[in-house]
């Protein structure tokens, strides 16, 4: 009659994988890269390649360009071609007679504004009124009314203004 087998010695190069109690050899199909990292120290652990994908496209791309040797961008030169240029939308542009003009007519249309203990027109509450324009333009077009006598300033912090009758 056989004798049984008793259990191997751990040490290495020996694991025990699903009961069994053999020595897991190098090459068995039960040894991973980190059994053998974890074992053998010397020796380089095998590191599998992802394949690279194109964000865009999900083609699969080489991931060291071989020209220079430089990591490829995430996006294949398909998807990194430019479309058709299409500029943005500007604002468009006023002649200073027409802003001073439009200012002026907000501040004589509407009643001076009060709020927080602020009196007078700003240029962020002219432009309110003026959505097309920025309020640093308001506020030179509200400066060239004062050098005129169209406005008069109230005060300088903030640079505050009231219609001049």
């Amino acid at each position: 009659m056989p004798e049984p087998l008793s259990p191997a010695p751990a040490g290495p190069g020996t694991r025990p994988v699903d009961n069994d109690t053999s020595p897991a050899a190098p090459g068995d199909d039960h040894t991973t890269a980190a059994d053998i990292a974890v074992d053998r120290p010397d020796e380089t652990v095998p590191t599998v390649q992802v394949p690279k994908l194109c964000r865009g496209c999900r083609e699969q791309m080489p991931t060291i360009c071989d020209g220079c040797a430089r990591k490829t961008s995430a996006y294949c030169r398909r998807c990194r071609q430019p479309e058709a240029h299409t500029p943005a939308p500007t604002r468009p542009r006023h002649r200073h007679d027409d802003l001073d003009q439009a200012v002026s007519q907000v501040m004589r249309a509407h009643p001076m504004p009060n709020f927080g203990g602020v009196t007078g027109w700003t240029a962020a509450r002219l432009a309110v009124h003026l959505p097309d324009h920025p309020p640093a333009t308001i506020l030179a077009a509200v400066r060239r009314l004062t050098t005129t006598g169209t406005a008069a300033l109230l005060g300088d912090d903030p640079e505050r203004y009231r219609p001049t009758t």
